[in-house]
């Protein structure tokens, strides 16, 4: 019987012409997909590469039957080569990619791949595989950055007269496979018309997991900044001070360079996290020169008087000592001790005001710049 059924459905089947009846009428061809795991993310390139399965589905009018005709028969499968078929395409234009390990543009191979045919033309095609597209990667938000990625494809040859693609159902996943990187967010799917073609977008939105790079990134970078902070307290009796800052200074060198080759060089939109270093770099560098002049000060003339304000008070008491009485200018002109300070210890005192107003500013920079960071990231995801 399935020999017979074989024969009579396939003995003026021709796989050239649509399977319709009528060939003016459209076939109507559901794409649905499925996502399994994210395999790889590389943001520095600009591409994802994902796991997951296609199901296509359609009615063929031709392959119909009775199955008490032919015992009980309701499904067969064939190879894809046997029947007419959707030729998928993905784009390999614009920003988006899509590539195979054979390097081909079509969905399946159709010497290999199995269609299951039901009694009333109904027919499913399964595809699993490994997909690799280009991304547009925004990091402005890193590293709670949002991103957001598409698999582009259309009916290679066909128009949306003789085949319409749908979207039957709402994408999903199925066992999926958490990546340690990103978090899946959702998956949707939408239709386009271009040119009188259907043209398919499955857009696959991921969420990076911000915990490690808080861990080995920004808190140490927080750390060395509260470090550089306190290095206004370092005596620069001590010799130290100067060979502090300049360590860390070199630090900060240090993750500019793990900036640069693991985030994409985007002039566009630049990273708060890039902000965030250049500003802790700049501040460093401001700390070096501070301590470079301040030894050479303390070198020089660390010992001298200060006096200005001496000067100063000398020449108001000599205006204002016609006004005063005999009794009181005697009194003011007592022995007293003398209040000028040495450039040592303007110094010290240049220190605290230094290490105070640096230490709440950068509380206060730090605080308010991932807040903003972290809150926006939210509105996008």
């Amino acid at each position: 019987m399935y020999k017979e059924l074989l024969r009579d459905l396939f003995d003026d089947y021709d796989i050239r012409i649509r399977p319709r009846l009528n060939q003016s009428s459209t076939v109507e061809v559901n794409t649905s997909f499925t996502l399994n795991s994210i395999v790889d993310f590389d943001t520095a390139g600009q591409s994802i590469v994902i796991m997951g399965f296609f199901i296509i589905t359609w009615f063929d009018e031709v392959l119909k039957w009775d199955p008490n005709d032919y015992g009980k028969t309701n499904y067969f499968r064939v190879r894809l080569n046997d029947i007419w078929y959707p030729q998928i395409e993905f784009s390999k234009k614009s920003t988006l990619y899509f590539q195979t390990n054979d390097a081909s543009k079509t969905l399946g191979d159709k010497e290999t791949e199995i269609a299951k045919i039901s009694y009333n033309g109904f027919v499913v095609w399964t595809h699993d595989g490994i997909f690799n597209s280009m991304c547009k990667v925004t990091v402005k938000y890193y590293p709670f950055d949002v991103q957001t990625c598409e698999l582009i494809y259309h009916a290679a040859g066909e128009n949306k007269d003789t085949v319409l693609l749908n979207v039957p159902h709402a994408n999903h996943y199925f066992n999926l496979l958490e990546n340690s990187e990103w978090r899946v967010v959702k998956t949707t799917a939408k239709v386009i018309d271009s040119f009188n073609t259907n043209v398919m977008f499955i857009v696959v939105t991921v969420q990076r997991r911000a915990e490690f790079t808080v861990y080995t990134m920004i808190i140490p970078l927080a750390t060395l900044a509260v470090v550089n902070v306190f290095t206004f307290l370092v005596p620069i009796e001590s010799g130290e001070k100067g060979s502090l800052s300049i360590t860390l200074f070199l630090a900060y060198g240090f993750f500019t360079t793990i900036t640069r080759d693991s985030l994409p060089h985007n002039s566009i939109q630049v990273s708060y996290y890039i902000v965030y270093v250049t500003t802790l770099l700049i501040f460093s560098v401001f700390t070096v020169i501070y301590v470079i002049i301040e030894a050479k000060i303390n070198s020089s003339i660390g010992s001298n008087e200060i006096n200005i304000c001496k000067i100063k008070s000398n020449q108001v008491k000599s205006v204002d000592a016609m006004s005063k009485t005999n009794d009181e200018y005697e009194l003011e002109n007592m022995p007293q001790m003398d209040k000028t300070l040495t450039w040592n210890e303007f110094l010290k005192k240049m220190d605290i005001v230094m290490f105070l107003f640096s230490i709440l500013a950068m509380s206060i920079y730090s605080t308010v710049l991932w807040t903003y960071v972290y809150k926006k990231s939210k509105i996008y995801s």
